[in-house]
């Protein structure tokens, strides 16, 4: 891909995705977030988690990648999600593992798939929510911080800042529970 290309961003349904794209996905993602775990571990779980009927996480749940040469080199993922302020339902389009290549940022493939995840928004999940440990690039992209105390009843975020997007969308005040796992 040259500068001046614009990445064309496949939207796929992650419950029929392949097991040589969910493999090159994980490999991109191990190369930007190390996981010590073998890789033939991490596909099988995530593989047989794609399988799970009516799984909170898969609701909805879309895969936004780029490839180069069949290879991903760019990916994020979005999906529906229930979470709680002060013990309300609050409806969140949820934006998960968003990386690219480290050979090739710079390019616009980050902002490609976060852009494409997000329009997914929609009158039933108006807002995009997730965590970053890169508030500016999300901010550059119209995101904004929120100051909300996090708590889940499964594993938990573990980047530092907590962001919604379109950034101008109205956000309760309170404890923010995410009602499981985090993403």
């Amino acid at each position: 891909m040259n500068d001046g290309d614009r990445a064309m961003v496949e939207i796929l349904d992650w419950n029929v995705v392949e097991r040589e794209l969910m493999r090159d996905c994980i490999l991109l993602h191990t190369e930007v977030w190390a996981n010590p775990e073998p890789l033939e571990l991490i596909i099988e779980r995530r593989m047989r988690r794609t399988r799970e009927p009516d799984s909170p996480q898969l609701s909805d749940h879309r895969l936004h990648v780029v490839r180069q040469d069949a290879r991903v080199i760019a990916m994020a993922r979005s999906f529906r999600r229930t979470i709680a302020c002060d013990g309300h339902p609050l409806a969140v389009m949820a934006l998960a593992s968003v990386c690219v290549d480290p050979r090739l940022r710079g390019r616009g493939l980050g902002e490609a798939v976060v852009r494409s995840a997000w329009e997914r928004l929609d009158a039933a999940a108006a807002i995009s929510f997730f965590q970053t440990g890169v508030p500016g690039f999300y901010e550059r992209l119209g995101g904004r911080r929120i100051a909300n105390p996090i708590v889940s009843s499964g594993r938990s975020f573990w980047e530092p800042h907590a962001m919604i997007a379109p950034g101008s969308a109205s956000w309760p005040a309170g404890i923010i529970d995410l009602l499981g796992d985090g993403w």
